[in-house]
């Protein structure tokens, strides 16, 4: 995750890239949940351990979070870093891609750290849509226009960034959203089981037209830093607990399963 402190116990860091100006948050501890907002909409940010209180079902978000750890990427990847300093973002360790639960090919080697620090996933809210390395990027277009294709969804046209394209007409609409495809970030979680990032419609895709959506991720190049960067769209309504002490994450698919957004979490 970028800007959140790493060894210390405050630094300043831009909360999104979305804010309606250039919104600075001053972090003074070690735990924080983050809930981003989609667009007309309020996201938030919650201090210490709760209770985070949903409506209308009046949950309290803690107690439904998964968790999987943070991990630190062994060689510094800031312009100042010295021979020998670990990197001051946060990592999570993604496994594998899915689409309805069934593996994408793709070169798993990318998901982990090289001698050089190349590689990895992480979560940053200054990208807008999540980036991939161009063969996982590759794979996954291509796997999920196959699925799509193979449940009735009609490709269209490309509209520009955006390559994968579909028709909104015949597809239904569930809790979450239209019911296309769900992408899936396999990583293991501090019990050692698998622990599953779900994007659903509302985080997977992006509304061009009236009736076209396209799949809201973007070629990262052949060689970047990062192999996986996870944007801030697929972040919408999605909440997120950083435990900096415990050095894990914890995770809660989209509230449009609860008939809720970040709006209407109450803070303690």
């Amino acid at each position: 995750m970028e800007c959140l402190p790493f060894q210390e116990a405050t630094m300043q860091c831009p909360i999104s890239s979305f804010s309606p100006a250039n919104t600075f948050l001053i972090i003074e501890t070690f735990l924080l949940s983050v809930c981003l907002l989609q667009p007309l909409q309020k996201g938030g940010i919650y201090f210490g351990a709760g209770p985070h209180i949903v409506p209308p079902d009046y949950f309290n978000l803690p107690d439904i979070f998964y968790y999987t750890k943070l991990v630190t990427n062994p060689v510094g990847t800031s312009l100042t870093s010295s021979v020998g300093d670990v990197s001051h973002n946060y990592f999570i360790p993604v496994e594998s891609i899915n689409i309805d639960a069934i593996p994408i090919s793709l070169d798993k080697s990318l998901l982990l750290f090289d001698d050089n620090g190349v590689g990895g996933t992480k979560i940053s809210t200054m990208v807008p849509y999540t980036t991939l390395q161009s063969s996982i990027y590759k794979a996954l277009i291509n796997a999920y226009v196959e699925k799509a294709t193979a449940v009735g969804i009609k490709r269209v046209a490309a509209v520009k960034p955006f390559e994968a394209c579909f028709s909104t007409w015949r597809i239904g609409e569930g809790g979450a959203g239209l019911i296309v495809p769900t992408i899936e970030f396999d990583m293991w979680n501090r019990t050692s089981t698998t622990l599953t990032i779900r994007f659903y419609e509302p985080n997977s895709m992006v509304r061009v037209k009236k009736d076209v959506i396209c799949l809201a991720f973007m070629d990262g190049g052949p060689n970047p830093r990062t192999s996986i960067v996870i944007g801030a769209h697929q972040l919408g309504d999605t909440v997120l607990q950083f435990d900096l002490v415990n050095m894990k994450l914890g995770y809660f698919p989209t509230l449009r399963l609860f008939n809720t957004n970040c709006s209407n979490i109450m803070p303690s």
